[in-house]
């Protein structure tokens, strides 16, 4: 029906039936200029705005349409490049979504719209937020067997990860898999989808364009070309403007990585026509073109051509909104100044580049927070507006009822009010038990994380050294079938004697964990037996001071005991006596800075023992201190803390000192300390006993006992032949297992907490460091995140070795950096391998850096999925800190080719690094000393000189930073095994 006519008949009677059928005219309509030579962008959103404007007027608003809509919104900005636009259209969708019951939303319709918003978060850049809303998406519909949506989900998956994983890969067969299985049914069953088709060829297509890359064979080029024919072959029914400009786009860029430039150059062409005939110039494709045109020209080395065409792409990408369009500009007219001679300029555009990549990965960093912070904001304000709303209604229907009626008015006001009233306690109630709910279950959360972690530790090492000693007896089994070997037999026997108090001292803590825990459950019960004995409590409390002093020494603390009584004779259990006092003042010591004091009073007030434990540590924030002995609960202080816990050794003890009749107090001080006031009640009805016996204290005190004992920190040396290796771990025990899986083959070094380990990773450059996640101070993930950002630091493989064995844990870590992510207990051999594997990939990226020319482009070294890397024609991918290390080592040397006395000081003072650091960096990535790779730089480039110019052997030494020609010629003889004669000919 013609739309004026619906118009008119909306405006006399706009039922919902007649609102949803003027939505679907103003969408076809807007849909026609697509797919028409009259396609106007402008005609297209004047339609689509109309049924926005149509469906939000409506009453009732019809949700499902507007979700629907603004579906059809984000599919269109995704067509045109415009993702950001896309992104909002996405999320106006999904808020129409929400506002329908459960029960009558299309789960169809709810997958395209998390479809979309993953789709356009990746091009964004945002691959976290990306890859969360994709398996939402997918999670919707993978249990609908039907093989239409299984083909719809297979075409997703194969798009997502040929974006999420920057390109198909070998290393990423899940995507190429998906992709040819969804192929297989669209050919097959359901030909309709021809768009789906078309994305399907055009991601298969740039796979073997891509491998084409790595693999110059007929074969693969063939491939390529084969499913350029099938996406051509579908033009004619899509009738799409756009499908048609993707297509010469993309074809011309792949003739161009084959050096076909007059074909290349006629393919452009033709889509820069698509683009003005159906005005696309804010497709993202237009300025790609105009980059391809520009290259074409630096080739043939029409250097203004080539710069007009670059300028002209980076100004219209700039209108687009598009970040990265300077630095694809800068790196362009890098590469031409360097070709046309002009290292001057060369450098300063890429100085110009490193700025502006710095630039946009702090605004990247800022990104979330901003983020968050706007919504909060929208929030705020829609709830602002929602109360005016109720405020306006409300005064506007009272206004009403009181000239109506007043006397009825006051009746119906102050039954409303009391009504109101009512609701709003009772919300209150409810708001205050989900809060506590809440908390409850992220108590409980955080408790059995920190338990996992808290038996995992001492299991790392049980088993470890389990496994040790078992190869220990197996050598002395062997030792006794071969006397000569008696001198080793001893040897083995000496090692296994000094590991069995490690493997005791974490049994026992193993039990002391258990048993709290058990002792809790009895207390719910109410089945724990208390056994009073009387005796002289002064004594008892010295004693359990005394077995602690060694721990409080290692921290280098004073701890002592006072009292105004000469004597305390009372009742007394000394099981849970020294429970109470053992957690208080091991917690004293874990929050006390070293050089603090930790002190236990014990005094007689009337018919009551005061006993106060009092400590100059961190302090316990004021808000937190009504929650301090609730369950599960751990102040966020705990960065002070030498060790971590498990958030119920508070809870057990308040639990105890009520069971015994008596009450607990704490008061504290942020910055200054905290006390602990104990109150028990002072009887005399026990059997009364000269000495305690069983206490258990020698059991509590075991597991403390050489806990400070750390193995010697080796001095790191950069001409050990030994890989050396940082171990980042807050357990002792776990610190000496891990020096006696490693201290054989490795040169070792030690770090107690995060921060620390951060300060030496910076100070000596290891090769490789083995990292604890749950630390003090600073956590494994954050000292992963601190040295993988650092430009001296990000080279160094992470292992991260964790309690925390989630998926979501390892995904954390595996995000921020970290190159392998191992669960305790972990068996040595497993962590043997995975050292020595990252170790073999970085000496094999050495190897490869080394086969490369110094002369021409710096090359790309990617860390991590160590894929083989490609030579784009258009450097549009973002350079990591390996590449913007060795491109700024490179400019530094070659601005100063020509000096013969640049040697290391002046390059310290250039990149503002030690000479240590600088060593031990350039030799990781290169395998070369700085010195050996800035003689490199200079050789190649006079090589390139030689091949490339007729100046004089004389002049070419000189230019490159030889002042004496003969040290030239045998500098370059050890090099290239040739004289620079027989390379000019």
């Amino acid at each position: 029906m013609d739309i004026k006519a619906l118009e008119t008949q909306y405006q006399s009677s706009p039922t919902p039936s007649l609102v949803s059928t003027l939505n679907k005219a103003y969408q076809e309509q807007a849909n026609w200029f697509l797919k028409t030579p009259q396609f106007n962008n402008d005609s297209t959103i004047f339609y689509f705005d109309k049924a926005v404007a149509l469906l939000e007027n409506a009453k009732p608003i019809p949700n499902d349409l507007l979700a629907e809509l603004y579906k059809n919104l984000c599919e269109y900005r995704i067509k045109r490049s415009e993702n950001s636009i896309a992104l909002e259209m996405g999320k106006q969708a999904l808020s129409y979504l929400n506002k329908i019951p459960p029960s009558k939303i299309d789960k169809l319709l709810h997958y395209h719209i998390l479809w979309n918003i993953a789709y356009a978060e990746l091009v964004e850049e945002d691959t976290k937020g990306g890859l969360d809303f994709f398996n939402q998406a997918v999670l919707l519909l993978q249990q609908d067997t039907r093989p239409e949506i299984q083909a719809l989900l297979l075409k997703n998956t194969g798009i997502f990860y040929t974006k999420y994983y920057g390109g198909i890969s070998e290393t990423s067969p899940k995507g190429l898999n998906a992709l040819l299985q969804s192929a297989r049914y669209y050919e097959n069953s359901d030909k309709t989808n021809t768009e789906f088709l078309f994305e399907i060829y055009e991601k298969l297509m740039w796979y073997y364009n891509v491998k084409w890359g790595q693999d110059k064979s007929q074969a693969i080029a063939d491939s390529c070309d084969y499913y350029f024919s099938k996406m051509n072959a579908l033009l004619p029914q899509l009738n799409d403007p756009i499908f048609e400009n993707w297509y010469y786009a993309q074809r011309a860029n792949v003739l161009l990585r084959r050096g076909q430039y007059e074909a290349a150059t006629d393919l452009i062409q033709q889509s820069l026509r698509i683009i003005d005939k159906y005005h696309l110039e804010f497709d993202r494709r237009y300025p790609f073109n105009l980059n391809l045109l520009g290259y074409i020209a630096y080739k043939k080395k029409q250097w203004a051509q080539a710069e007009a065409y670059f300028t002209q792409a980076r100004d219209i990408s700039l209108e687009q909104k598009n970040p990265r369009s300077e630095l694809t500009y800068l790196t362009h007219m890098s590469n031409m100044s360097e070709e046309k001679g002009d290292l001057k300029k060369a450098i300063a555009f890429k100085d110009e580049y490193y700025k502006k990549m710095m630039a946009l990965r702090e605004e990247r960093s800022d990104k979330n927070l901003r983020e968050s912070e706007l919504q909060l904001n929208v929030l705020q304000q829609e709830k602002e507006l929602i109360q005016k709303n109720a405020e306006r209604n409300l005064l506007l229907g009272v206004t009403l009822i009181a000239l109506m009626l007043l006397g009825l008015f006051v009746f119906i006001f102050l039954r409303e009010r009391r009504s109101k009233a009512k609701l709003e306690q009772q919300n209150h109630i409810i708001e205050e038990q989900s809060l506590a709910l809440r908390q409850l279950d992220e108590a409980k959360n955080r408790f059995f994380t920190n338990i996992t972690h808290e038996f995992r530790t001492p299991l790392t090492v049980i088993l470890g050294m389990s496994e040790q000693a078992k190869t220990e007896i197996e050598k002395l089994e062997i030792g006794k079938l071969k006397p000569e070997h008696d001198g080793s037999s001893i040897s083995n026997f000496q090692f296994l004697i000094s590991k069995l108090g490690l493997v005791k001292r974490n049994g026992e803590n193993l039990l002391r964990l258990v048993n709290q825990i058990l002792d809790l459950a009895k207390l719910e019960s109410n089945t724990l037996k208390i056994n009073y004995v009387q005796g002289d409590l002064l004594p008892f409390l010295k004693y359990i001071v005394e077995s602690l002093h060694s721990l409080a020494n290692a921290q280098n603390l004073l701890m002592r005991v006072e009292s105004n009584q000469l004597s305390i004779v009372m009742d007394y259990d000394p099981e849970r006596i020294l429970q109470i006092v053992h957690n208080l003042l091991s917690n004293a010591i874990k929050f006390t800075h070293s050089g603090g004091k930790v002190l236990l009073r014990a005094d007689l007030k009337g018919k009551w023992l005061h006993l106060t434990v009092s400590d100059s540590g961190a302090g316990i924030p004021a808000d937190e201190l009504p929650h301090l002995f609730e369950r599960f609960f751990q102040a966020n202080n705990q960065e002070h803390a030498k060790a971590g816990g498990t958030g119920i050794g508070l809870s057990l003890t308040k639990e105890l000192v009520k069971t015994l009749g008596g009450e607990i107090s704490v008061e504290s001080t942020v910055g200054v300390g905290s006390t602990f006031l104990v109150k028990l009640p002072v009887t005399n009805r026990a059997v009364f006993m000269e000495k305690w016996a069983n206490t258990g204290l020698e059991n509590w005190n075991t597991s403390l006992e050489n806990r400070q004992t750390r193995p010697p920190s080796n001095p790191p040396n950069a001409d050990s032949l030994l890989p050396q290796v940082l171990v980042i771990e807050d357990n002792p025990d776990v610190v000496e297992y891990l020096a006696a899986c490693l201290s054989e083959n490795y040169q070792l070094d030690f770090a107690y907490n995060g921060r620390a380990g951060i300060e030496k990773a910076l100070e000596t450059i290891p090769d490789l460091i083995v990292s604890d996640v749950m630390m003090p101070e600073k956590d494994g993930f954050e000292v992963v995140e601190a040295l993988k950002n650092d430009e001296r630091t990000s080279h160094i493989p992470i292992i991260l070795l964790t309690a925390k064995a989630d998926v979501q844990s390892r995904l954390t870590g595996l995000r921020r950096g970290a190159d392998a992510y191992l669960s305790k207990p972990f068996h040595q051999e497993e962590l043997l391998v995975t050292v020595a594997n990252l170790l073999e990939q970085r000496r094999k990226l050495q190897e490869k850096f080394a086969s490369w020319q110094l002369a021409g482009p710096v090359p790309s070294i990617r860390d991590g999925s160590q894929r083989q890397v490609t030579d784009d024609l258009l450097p549009t991918g973002e350079l990591n800190l390996e590449d913007v290390f060795l491109q700024k080592f490179r400019s530094i040397v070659e601005a100063n080719l020509s000096d013969t006395e640049f040697e290391m000081p002046q390059l310290e003072r250039a990149l503002a690094m030690s000479r240590s650091q600088i060593f031990r960096k350039v030799k990781a990535l290169t395998g070369k000393s700085p010195s050996l790779f800035i003689r490199s730089i200079r050789l190649h480039h006079g090589r390139h000189l030689l091949q490339t110019t007729s100046l004089t052997f004389s002049e070419i030494a000189y230019q490159v930073g030889y002042s004496a020609l003969n040290n030239f010629s045998d500098a370059f003889m050890e090099e290239f095994g040739e004289r620079p004669t027989s390379v000019r000919g």
